[in-house]
């Protein structure tokens, strides 16, 4: 349980306008659902997720990644990675890639960039 996507390598920008998309079909239950870079020096994360409290009233959230995230982890409840999460990341640069997408989540809700 839990899937790990790896985004390749911006390539020094050669993958400017390359898009992913991460959808779960399946919540994380006994480990997390991670996107992590394949370079963990220079890439980073730039844009926001908006997580959603599925389980009460819809309450939203938005997060924003600082500098240091060098991953997304959705554990199936507060941070995300229930069914019908839907995470997008787009190159923008040689070494940064714009996330934007929804995170079902359940509980008390927290950011899911680590």
């Amino acid at each position: 349980d839990g899937a790990i996507v790896t985004l390749p390598d911006s390539g020094g920008g050669g993958l400017v306008g390359q898009t992913f998309e991460f959808v779960c079909t399946a919540t994380a239950t006994s480990n997390s659902h991670k996107v992590i870079f394949s370079d963990t020096t220079n890439e980073k994360f730039i844009g926001r997720l908006t997580a959603i409290d599925t389980d009460t009233d819809n309450t939203q959230l938005v997060y924003v990644p600082a500098t240091a995230n060098k991953a997304i982890v959705m554990n199936g409840t507060t941070t995300g990675g229930k069914i019908g999460t839907r995470v997008k990341f787009t190159a923008t640069s040689a070494t940064q890639w714009f996330v934007e997408g929804i995170a079902n989540g359940s509980g008390v809700l927290a950011t899911m960039f680590s």
